[in-house]
């Protein structure tokens, strides 16, 4: 099962025995675990009602889940780190811990609420990975796709009382990317400089969230293709003077560029800007931004400014350039070639 459908069954009070939470999504299988920690301890003996475990083995996980809740209905187990489940040195429990954990995981006290918490992902071949997983307690939390992003945006500024719509949530994680521990930080930076405005607008987001290294790229390749060269240069030195390495900019620029090249050929196919969008996989406002920002270039022309890019990495890396400056001299390249192009 997903996280949503664990929170269908949180929602409806039919909460099994035993779980197994993984995936590489952390925030949300921390916000998962922190929502069934409130639904399960409750006041006046909460605290001793929960217990978290590290690395036990199987006497103790089976020692702690027979102990009757205090003055509550419910006991709650959080096993983490634990080598029944994953190990990065490969080194499982013995057999016989294995065996006897398993044949109690079929026999849980009705009380008590047995969760394995795994960092990332599970050894998925290890005995009680494939128990759970069986009994139907294996819970994913894989990364969300954009459309799961937005609506977890929209539920997330609600708690606020304020309001988004879809594309300026998709400019949102645009600008921000797609962590959701990152993400909720901006939300409440951008939910708290919106005053008593309901809806959040695009200049709320450009006002107060930090954006990612990927969209300061997409900025500086605006800048560079519109011939903006003060901003380009502005840009690409505070890139260089925040610590980004001058390889991965150029890898960064090249992409922009190689979308932008892609973008002025399917459009010249008359593809339409949604097929275009799912082509390139970004968001439909992109398509429009790279449109105008291609708009006075042919696709020769974008080919070359592409073409710049490959030669000056495949330069460093076969040492006829040196890193230092290779950046700013393919930057200033096609500043170049942006002003011929508006000639």
């Amino acid at each position: 099962m997903n996280a949503a459908d664990f929170f269908e069954i949180l929602k409806q009070d039919s909460l099994g025995n035993c779980y197994l939470f993984e995936g590489e999504e952390e925030y949300l299988k921390d916000s998962t675990l922190s929502q069934l920690k409130q639904k399960l301890i409750t006041p006046p003996m909460g605290e001793l009602n929960l217990n978290t475990l590290i690395d036990p083995d199987d006497k103790e996980i089976i020692s702690v889940c027979e102990t009757i809740p205090l003055m509550a209905d419910s006991r709650l187990v959080i096993v983490r780190e634990s080598r029944f489940i994953q190990d990065s040195a490969g080194r499982a429990k013995t057999p016989s811990q294995q065996d006897n954990l398993a044949d109690y995981l079929k026999k849980i006290p009705k009380h008590t609420v047995l969760v394995f918490f795994a960092r990332g992902k599970s050894s998925g071949n290890r005995k009680i990975p494939r128990a759970i997983k069986k009994a139907g307690g294996q819970v994913l939390f894989n990364t969300m796709t954009n459309s799961a992003l937005i609506k977890w945006i929209a539920r997330e500024l609600s708690k606020y009382n304020k309001k988004i719509d879809r594309a300026t949530a998709d400019y949102m994680l645009f600008s921000c990317g797609q962590d959701m521990l990152v993400l909720s930080n901006e939300i409440a930076k951008v939910a708290a400089i919106s005053g008593e405005n309901e809806a959040i607008s695009t200049e709320d987001i450009d006002n107060i969230c930090t954006k990612t290294r990927e969209y300061k790229v997409f900025d500086l390749s605006d800048a560079v293709s519109s011939g903006n060269s003060a901003r380009a240069i502005g840009i690409m030195n505070n890139l260089i003077s925040e610590g980004e390495p001058r390889m991965l900019l150029l890898s960064l620029l090249q992409r922009q560029y190689r979308q932008m090249l892609f973008c002025a050929i399917l459009l010249k196919s008359r593809t339409s800007y949604s097929e275009i969008a799912s082509v390139l996989s970004i968001p439909p406002f992109v398509v429009s931004k790279l449109t105008a920002t291609i708009k006075p270039y042919t696709v020769s022309q974008l080919k070359h400014a592409y073409e710049i890019l490959i030669e000056t990495e495949y330069g460093i890396k076969s040492g006829e350039i040196p890193e230092e400056g290779s950046l700013e001299k393919a930057v200033f390249t096609l500043l170049s070639l942006s002003e011929k192009v508006k000639q």
